[in-house]
C-alpha cells in the first residue's frame, strides 16, 4: 500500500510539472487574442459578450502590444469581416488549448498502436489528489501500519525491541508520526487556474458581432 502511494505521489508531481510547463503556451495564446483589441476595456467587453467573468484572464494573461492585422486572410467580404474571422480564430485557439489544460483530450498512445490516452489535465489531477489523500489518511490511521513498515526497514531495530519492549507507548507514537505520509497539497503546486471558456461554435455569432463592432469603432476613432 505504501509503495503504491509513493508511486502515485510521484505521478502527481510529474503531472503537475507537465501542466506548469504547458501554462505559458496557453497564456501566450490568450495574449495573442487580447492583443487584437486596442484596450483592456474592450478585452472586458469581449469576455462579457461570451458571458464570462474577465478578471481572472486579465490578471493572468500577459499584456502584449497590439497585433498588426493581416487583412489578406481569412477571406471575408469586408475589412470588419476579416477582422472578425481573425478574432474568432484567435479565440478558438485559446479556448481549445485552455479546455485541454483544464479537462484533457484524448491523443494517440505513443506505445500502443490503435489505443488512446488522456492528456494530463487539471481536472484529472485534482481527482487524483483527492483519491491519494483518502488513501493516505487510511494508511496513517491504521493501527500499527506505520510501525510495521518501519520494522521491515530495520531488522536490527526489531531485535532490539524484542529485548527492551520499546514498541509500547510513546515510541510507537513517535515512529508513527515520523513515518506518516504528508497529504498532497494541490494549492502548493501553484498551478494556473482559469474559468472555462465556451466553445467557439457556441458563441460564434456573438463574437463575430463583437469583433466587427470593435473594428468599426477603432477605425472611426
Amino acid at each position: 500500500e505504501r509503495k503504491e502511494i509513493e508511486e502515485l505521489v510521484e505521478h502527481i508531481e510529474a503531472l503537475a510539472r507537465h501542466l506548469r510547463d504547458e501554462a505559458p503556451r496557453i497564456l501566450d495564446l490568450g495574449a495573442a487574442l487580447h492583443g487584437l483589441l486596442p484596450s483592456p476595456e474592450m478585452v472586458r467587453e469581449m469576455y462579457a459578450a461570451v458571458d464570462v467573468t474577465p478578471e481572472p484572464f486579465l490578471a493572468l494573461v500577459p499584456a502584449r502590444s497590439r497585433v498588426e492585422l493581416d487583412m489578406s486572410k481569412p477571406f471575408a467580404l469586408t475589412a470588419a469581416g476579416r477582422f472578425a474571422k481573425q478574432g474568432l480564430a484567435a479565440y478558438q485557439a485559446f479556448q481549445a488549448a485552455l479546455d485541454d489544460y483544464l479537462h484533457g483530450a484524448y491523443e494517440d498512445h505513443p506505445e500502443y498502436e490503435g489505443r488512446k490516452r488522456l492528456k494530463p489535465n487539471l481536472e484529472h489531477l485534482g481527482k487524483l489528489v483527492v483519491s491519494v489523500n483518502e488513501r493516505i489518511v487510511k494508511v496513517n490511521e491504521a493501527p500499527g501500519q506505520v510501525l510495521s513498515y518501519a520494522h521491515r526497514l530495520d531488522v536490527a531495530e526489531v531485535e532490539r525491541e524484542k529485548v527492551t519492549g520499546a514498541t509500547l507507548g510513546g515510541y510507537q507514537q513517535a515512529a508513527n508520526a515520523l513515518l506518516a505520509f504528508e497529504p498532497v497539497d494541490m494549492e502548493a503546486m501553484e498551478l494556473m487556474s482559469l474559468p472555462d471558456l465556451p466553445p467557439a461554435h457556441r458563441v460564434r455569432k456573438a463574437l463575430e458581432k463583437f469583433f466587427k463592432n470593435v473594428y468599426k469603432r477603432n477605425r472611426e476613432g
